[in-house]
């Protein structure tokens, strides 16, 4: 499991990328509020992309054959996905946590009431994202066709349009309030977690199902 989500980890890109956008997370707390917004979109944009770009490596260097080799199932690779995409979300989430209330210590005429909430409401688009995207990804490398991963072009930029248009509201200025309605923070605190087991047991059934451990012939 560990060489499955270090595979992973260094399939996105390894510390030298990590770095990067860290460091550019800390540079957009002193720029203007929009900068910050932007930094957080285009986070959540690229967190949501990665599986379909990872799996898209995976059908071209055709990784499915490579994994016969490998001392772990199908119900293995599935689980070390989600934990690292799951990890690399939440790891997200407390980032942009840090960095609103570092922006707010540095621009002390920038308020954004309920701004926690905010985090978590942005964080919910991401999981939701991530949940959406990855059965589709499975299923793209169980047939060895990219068709599915089409779709997921559409369910991320149609999330990505919605979050574009909120953070326009978003962005901190003098005594600035976010008001969500009661259905919209049950959707928020619920619908992840739902998307998140329906999407697991998706994965499972698109590329577990119906195969059987292969073993490899030296």
């Amino acid at each position: 499991m560990k060489a499955l989500l270090y595979l992973e980890y260094i399939m996105t890109g390894g510390k030298k990328l990590y770095g990067i956008i860290l460091g550019i997370g800390l540079l957009t707390t002193v720029l203007p509020p929009a900068f910050l917004m932007f930094y957080i979109i285009a986070g959540i944009l690229l967190l949501a992309l990665a599986p379909q770009l990872m799996s898209l490596q995976r059908l071209k260097g055709h990784f499915d054959r490579y994994t016969l080799t490998l001392p772990y199932s199908r119900f293995e690779t599935v689980a070390a996905r989600y934990l690292f995409y799951l990890a690399a979300a939440a790891c997200f989430t407390v980032w942009i946590t840090l960095l609103f209330a570092l922006f707010f210590v540095i621009h002390r005429d920038s308020v954004l009431n309920g701004y926690l909430f905010v985090v978590l409401y942005l964080a919910a688009h991401l999981f939701g994202g991530i949940a959406l995207i990855l059965p589709l990804t499975f299923l793209a490398e169980r047939i060895g066709s990219t068709w599915p991963l089409g779709i997921s072009y559409i369910i991320i930029y149609a999330g990505l349009l919605k979050i574009v248009i909120l953070a326009i509201f978003l962005i901190p200025t003098a005594d600035s309030t976010v008001i969500f309605s009661p259905e919209e923070k049950m959707l928020t605190l619920l619908g992840p977690p739902f998307l998140l087991l329906l999407s697991w047991l998706l994965s499972r059934a698109f590329y577990c199902c119906g195969f059987k451990q292969k073993k490899v012939i030296e």
